[in-house]
C-alpha cells in the first residue's frame, strides 16, 4: 500500500491504493514515476443565449469537454440549483442533434431582471471548472380569453372579453384580429361586442395577443362561425362542440391537452353526465342511444380505435372497428365493421347479433326498425330482417356498393368494377325489384350516400344529371312519382331528406325544397343540418339552431307618442316570427328589453321607461 501524490494544473489530489512494486527478497520496489497529466474541463452554455428573456423555467444546456470523467455538472442561478443530466440528444441545430448535459431551472420566486447563470462541472478527481452566462428573467405576458369560448357562432357580433397581466408593472397591450385585421385593442383588458360581418357565412379565427414592454407574445386562438341568417334561431348552446342532438339530450366533446371529455346535458337541467374522460383518450365521433351514448374513440392511428357505448353508470368496450367510420346509429339500433364481420347491436337490451362475415367495411346502414343493408365482398347488395338475410342483387359484371336504408326501401351505386373511367348509376329496391334511378354514366364526380341519395318514410331524393352534364337534385314519391327540385346551370347536391319530402340541397348555400313552391334560401351554408320532430335543426359548432323557413328581415314603423306619453313602434316580419328589442343610449352598448312574437305579420311595441331617458335608440334582432 502507498500513497503517491499527484500534481496538475487545477491543483493536486491524492491516490491511496496499491501501486506497481516488485516484491524483491521481501522488499517493495517502486516501478517508474508516473508522470502528471494536466486536467483540462470545458464548458460552452448553448441555452441560454448571452442576454435571452428567460420565463419562469430556464432550460440549460452545456456541453463539457473533459481530461478524465465527469462526475457533476450543476446549474446555480442566485438561490436556486439543478444537477445536469447527461442525453446523448440534448439540443438540436440546423446540422443535426447532439449530445450535451441539461435540465430545468425554476426560477418562480426571483425578482425580475438580469441575472447570472453559473455552471460548474467536475470530474471524478475533483478537478472543477465554471462557465457563465447572463440572461434576463422576465416572463412572457399572462393572457386570459373569457368570451369568446372555442367554436362559437358570432351573428355577426360576437362578445370579446380578455385581459393580460405581466410581472412589468407598466402592463401589456392587448389586440384581438381576424383575417390579418385588428378588430379590438387596448391596453390590459378588453371587453367589447365587435361586428364580423366581413366573414358572413365562414369559419374564422380570433387571434388574441398580449405583448409586454419587452417584447415578449403571448398568443391564443379562438375557431369561430360567422353566421346571421335570420332564417336560424338559436335554440341551445353547450360549452364545446355538438355531436347528437334528441329532444332531451345534447352529446358534446370537451377538448383538453391530454384527452376529450365527452358528455350528455339534458336539456331541461342543463346537468351533465359524463361517457367517458380518461387520460390520452380521443372520442371522434357517435351517437346518442336510449341508455347514454355510441362513440368511437381512437387515441392514435386507425388501429387503436375501439367501439364504446356508455349504458347508464357502466361503459362498455364493444371491439375495434374496422373501418374506424363504420359506426352509424339509428333508433334503438347501431351496427358497425370488425373487417368483414357486420356486428348489429340492440341498443334497448344491449345484445349484439353477427350480421355477416362477408360485409364491406363500411357505408352500410341500418334503420330504425332494425334492417340492416350491406354490400358484400361479393359487391351485391344484401338486407338483414327479423334474423333472416336476403340478397337484393346478382349482378355479374357490375358491382353494386354504399348502400342506405329507411327501412322501407333500399337504395345504393351501381357501377362498372374498380377502376379507370368507371361508369355509375343509383338503383332503388323496394324488396321484390329493383328500379334504376340513373343510368350507368360517367358523373363529374362519384356518387355518394348522403350527397346524391337518401331515403325516408319511402320518399327518395337523388342527383341525375342535367342537360350540360351538371347534377340536378330529384324526389320520388313512395308511389313512384319523380320531380326535378333544382334547375341551376350547375350542380346542387342533397344534405338532408324528410320523411315529408322537403329536402335541404346545397348550391353554394342551404336552400329548401317544399312540395310545389319555391325553393327558398336559407342564407346560410354553416354546420350540418337534420329533421327532428317537425322541424329542421342545424348544428354549428357548439351551437343548436332551428331553422325558420319563413323569417323574413324586420323593420320598425309607425314610431310615435301614444296618448299616456309612451314611446311606440310596431314591428314587421314574419307572422309567428320571434324578435328581441334592444336599447341602446349610445349605440354601442345595447341591452334587451323585450321579446316579441308576431302576429299577422306585426306587432306594436310601447316602452314603459319612456320617461326615464332623455334619448333612446331601439333595434329589433331575430333571435
Amino acid at each position: 500500500m502507498g500513497i503517491h501524490k499527484m500534481s496538475t494544473r487545477e491543483g493536486s489530489f491524492a491516490l491511496k491504493g496499491l501501486l506497481p512494486a516488485t516484491l524483491v527478497f521481501g522488499c517493495l520496489a517502486f516501478g517508474p514515476r508516473v508522470e502528471a497529466q494536466p486536467a483540462n474541463i470545458n464548458i460552452s452554455i448553448i441555452q441560454p443565449a448571452a442576454a435571452a428573456l428567460v420565463g419562469d423555467d430556464l432550460w440549460a444546456v452545456v456541453t463539457v469537454s473533459s481530461t478524465f470523467e465527469i462526475r457533476s455538472v450543476v446549474a446555480r442561478v442566485e438561490d436556486r440549483q439543478a444537477s445536469l443530466v447527461f442525453s446523448p440528444t440534448a439540443y438540436s441545430d440546423r446540422f443535426g442533434t447532439w449530445p450535451g448535459w441539461t435540465n430545468t431551472l425554476s426560477l418562480v420566486g426571483l425578482t425580475r431582471g438580469p441575472k447570472m447563470l453559473t455552471v460548474e462541472a467536475s470530474d471524478f478527481l475533483n478537478n472543477s471548472a465554471q462557465a457563465q452566462r447572463t440572461f434576463v428573467y422576465d416572463r412572457k405576458p399572462v393572457l386570459t380569453v373569457t368570451a369568446p369560448l372555442a367554436e362559437t357562432v358570432a351573428r355577426p357580433q360576437v362578445h370579446i372579453a380578455a385581459g393580460c397581466t405581466d410581472d412589468d408593472p407598466v402592463g401589456c397591450s392587448l389586440s384581438v384580429s381576424a383575417g390579418g385585421a385588428v378588430v379590438a385593442n387596448a391596453r390590459d383588458s378588453i371587453d367589447q361586442v365587435v361586428s364580423l360581418s366581413r366573414f358572413e357565412g365562414s369559419a374564422t379565427t380570433l387571434h388574441f395577443e398580449a405583448v409586454d414592454s419587452a417584447g415578449q407574445r403571448t398568443i391564443a386562438d379562438i375557431p369561430i362561425y360567422v353566421e346571421s341568417s335570420i332564417r336560424l334561431s338559436e335554440a341551445a348552446s353547450v360549452p364545446a362542440s355538438i355531436w347528437d342532438v334528441q329532444p332531451d339530450r345534447i352529446l358534446w366533446l370537451q377538448s383538453t391537452s391530454d384527452r376529450g371529455i365527452l358528455k350528455i346535458r339534458q336539456r331541461a337541467t342543463g346537468q351533465d353526465t359524463v361517457a367517458m374522460n380518461e387520460p390520452g383518450r380521443w372520442p371522434r365521433y357517435g351517437y346518442l342511444t336510449p341508455e347514454g351514448a355510441i362513440f368511437v374513440e381512437q387515441r392514435g392511428d386507425v388501429l387503436t380505435a375501439l367501439v364504446y357505448e356508455r349504458r347508464s353508470d357502466v361503459l362498455v368496450e364493444l371491439g375495434f372497428p374496422n373501418s374506424s367510420a363504420s359506426l352509424v346509429a339509428n333508433g334503438n339500433f347501431a351496427i358497425w365493421s370488425m373487417g368483414g364481420t357486420l356486428i348489429l347491436r340492440d341498443l334497448a337490451t344491449g345484445a349484439n347479433t353477427t350480421v355477416s362475415t362477408s360485409a364491406g367495411n363500411w357505408k352500410n346502414d341500418v334503420a330504425a326498425n332494425g334492417d340492416v343493408v350491406y354490400w358484400g365482398g361479393d359487391f351485391d347488395i344484401y338486407r338483414y330482417r327479423d334474423g333472416k338475410t336476403a340478397q337484393l342483387t346478382a349482378d355479374t359484371a357490375l358491382w353494386n356498393s354504399y348502400v342506405l336504408t329507411d327501412g322501407i326501401n333500399v337504395i345504393y351505386r351501381k357501377h362498372d368494377p374498380c377502376c379507370g373511367a368507371q361508369r355509375f348509376g343509383l338503383a332503388l329496391h323496394d324488396g321484390s325489384g329493383e328500379t334504376m334511378l340513373t343510368p350507368l354514366e360517367l358523373r363529374p364526380l362519384e356518387p355518394g350516400p348522403g350527397s346524391d341519395y337518401q331515403v325516408n318514410n319511402g320518399w327518395v331524393a337523388f342527383t341525375r344529371l342535367g342537360t350540360g352534364g351538371q347534377l340536378q337534385v330529384w324526389t320520388r314519391s313512395p308511389t313512384g312519382t319523380e320531380t326535378q327540385i333544382t334547375f341551376f346551370g350547375d350542380s346542387s347536391r342533397i344534405e338532408a331528406l324528410a320523411p315529408n319530402s322537403e329536402v335541404m340541397f346545397r348550391h353554394g348555400r342551404r336552400f329548401l325544397s317544399r312540395s310545389g313552391a319555391m325553393p327558398i334560401d336559407i342564407n346560410s351554408g354553416l354546420g350540418r343540418i337534420f329533421w327532428q320532430d317537425g322541424h329542421w335543426w342545424v348544428i354549428i359548432g357548439r351551437s343548436l339552431f332551428q331553422v325558420q323557413p319563413d323569417n323574413r328581415p324586420v323593420n320598425l314603423d309607425q314610431a310615435r307618442l301614444a296618448a299616456n306619453g309612451r314611446f311606440t313602434f310596431r314591428l314587421n316580419g314574419g307572422d309567428g316570427q320571434s324578435v328581441v328589442i334592444q336599447a341602446s343610449t349610445d349605440l354601442v352598448h345595447w341591452t334587451d328589453i323585450a321579446t316579441k312574437t308576431l302576429s299577422g305579420a306585426s306587432v306594436d311595441f310601447e316602452e314603459p321607461a319612456t320617461l326615464d331617458f332623455d334619448h333612446r335608440f331601439y333595434r329589433a334582432l331575430t333571435p
